[in-house]
């Protein structure tokens, strides 16, 4: 069994970010809770492409970072988590959002919006990374996920949810 252990890689003091970066790509399957270290090292190592994140049902999330910034996400439940973060945050109602036109609600959904006057450019990192958040706090727990990630180059230009942004997460997972 070659399978790199996750501890043994973050606390060797000789790996690079780079090996470090290297062995997530050799995962295959971890525990939710691995998924904080495995996203630190592709943001710290500044990765960019797809990592995609089934859970035992078949229950895919894929996140895309670009230079180590989460810049898209997409899963089952991304567009139910967006619509909870704008009404919480009273963006919009619950009516508003009935109100959007059902091919708007599709794509790229934060700049549908933005496009259409519903949000302001200047919230929607804020709604992002709040989305990004719920996203992954799901997903981080005692189940076992499998994990594919594949290196690209990735030219996008979304918002970027850096390391920062989710350090709220990190600090109430601690």
């Amino acid at each position: 069994d070659n399978q790199v252990r996750l501890q043994d890689l973050l606390t060797k003091p000789s790996s690079t970010a780079r090996e470090r970066a290297k062995a997530v790509e050799s995962l295959e399957e971890v525990s939710g809770y691995e998924l904080p270290a495995i996203l630190s090292i592709l943001m710290h190592e500044e990765s960019s492409g797809y990592l995609n994140i089934a859970d035992a049902s078949g229950d895919v999330f894929g996140l895309t970072l670009m230079k180590g910034d989460i810049v898209q996400i997409d899963s089952a439940t991304s567009r139910e988590t967006l619509c909870k973060v704008l009404v919480e945050r009273g963006v919009m109602t619950e009516e508003e959002i009935k109100a959007v036109p059902a091919s708007r609600m599709k794509g790229d959904t934060i700049k549908n919006l933005i496009e259409d006057s519903w949000l302001s450019p200047h919230m929607s990192l804020d709604i992002k990374a709040e989305q990004v958040k719920i996203e992954l706090q799901k997903r981080i727990t005692g189940d076992q996920l499998r994990l594919n990630y594949v290196e690209d180059r990735i030219r996008n230009n979304n918002d970027k949810v850096t390391f920062q942004h989710l350090l709220p997460l990190w600090y109430e997972l601690a």
